[in-house]
């Protein structure tokens, strides 16, 4: 039986108006060799209707492979094309180990809390 993955989206504004839309993706199940196409599709999707600022919610992942990384990593790439950036909320502790050891939590700001993480999408001037 294979993976399966579960996207919801949803759109957020900060509370101060300068905090930029942002566009949440929440993922439940199992990001990995099977899966990880559906992710992209999702992101391709919205950020071909304008979207630049994506926030994915790992709360839900059981599982996370290489993968799923790349495709969490290609996203990034999207949306910086677009001036826009992905940060991630909420991964579970085996998520945040495997982000560690291959180094992602480098590249990737990492948050706990929804409205930080809504907060810290705001422009530089």
């Amino acid at each position: 039986m294979g993976s399966t993955l579960n996207i919801s989206i949803s759109t957020h504004q900060g509370d101060d108006k300068l905090t930029e839309t942002v566009t949440v993706l929440s993922l439940k199940g199992e990001l990995d060799s099977s899966t990880y196409k559906d992710l992209q599709a999702k992101a391709e999707e919205i950020i071909s209707e304008d979207t630049k600022n994506i926030l994915i919610d790992m709360s839900g992942l059981n599982f996370i492979g290489s993968a799923g990384l790349r495709a969490i990593h290609t996203t990034s790439n999207s949306t910086k094309e677009k001036g826009g950036s992905v940060k991630l909320l909420k991964p579970s502790e085996a998520s945040q180990r495997v982000l560690k050891t291959l180094g992602f939590d480098q590249f990737f700001e990492v948050f706990q809390d929804l409205d930080k993480a809504i907060d810290s999408f705001k422009p530089v001037h």
